[in-house]
């Protein structure tokens, strides 16, 4: 939860509203991720995590990866999975 804080979070800075505590406390999402009732879309989340991860790097696939505790190979799959290059 913590990386996932962070990587979330505006300025480095965590504030209680980067964590998802249950399905009420949801961060808002932009109208590309907006979801139905109670239907938690996996992989917008994923792609809303890569992106954010490569704004935070400056688009630096290593760091992005780093951020995301994840091999730069498994996030060169994902970005070519969504779509993402």
């Amino acid at each position: 939860m913590v990386e996932r804080g962070i990587i979330l979070s505006e300025n480095g800075i965590l504030k209680l509203s980067d964590f998802q505590f249950g399905k009420g406390d949801m961060p808002a999402l932009s109208d590309e991720e907006s979801v139905e009732s109670d239907i938690w879309d996996l992989e917008l989340s994923e792609r809303r995590l890569i992106r954010k991860a490569l704004e935070r790097s400056n688009n630096n696939k290593s760091k992005a990866a780093e951020l995301l505790n994840i091999s730069w190979q498994s996030l060169d799959r994902r970005l070519k999975k969504f779509d993402l290059n």
